[in-house]
């Protein structure tokens, strides 16, 4: 259930921005057009960065990818807060979904391995040169 945190921080604040993006404009003294960029830029970022992270992910062990992309687009979350421009607003939301990005492939490996535990099913064998994916809860 905690893996799915990343998935939901990831995929809620989209459906928020779209709906505020008037509003939004109106108070940092922009255009809607300028201000879509909030959910433009996010989404592109989110498709290219994906599979990239995922690869990251497969090398460098998904629950630290997990646990650094969760970080990430928390600090940034928070920095989209206090924006003080369209531009910054931009760049942080940019930054933020990023981060979340990477709890994405991280939590789909998660559920994964669970579900073949659960299932009695062993994973396929790793690649001899990849370490092993490590599981989101207990010792890294």
């Amino acid at each position: 259930m905690v893996c799915l945190v990343g998935i939901f921080s990831s995929s809620f604040p989209i459906t928020i921005l779209t709906i505020a993006v008037k509003p939004i404009a109106d108070e940092l003294g922009s255009v809607p057009t300028t201000i879509s960029w909030v959910t433009t830029g996010p989404v592109l970022v989110g498709a290219v960065a994906t599979p990239v992270l995922g690869r990251l992910g497969d090398l460098r062990g998904h629950r630290r990818l997990y646990l650094a992309g969760l970080s990430v687009a928390i600090a940034f979350s928070a920095l989209t807060a206090i924006a003080w421009s369209a531009s910054s607003l931009i760049t942080f939301r940019t930054l933020s979904q990023l981060g979340a990005t990477a709890t994405v492939p991280a939590t789909l490996r998660c559920c994964s391995v669970a579900s073949l535990a659960n299932s009695g099913c062993a994973p396929a064998p790793s690649h001899p040169r990849l370490s092993p994916a490590q599981p989101l809860s207990g010792s890294p």
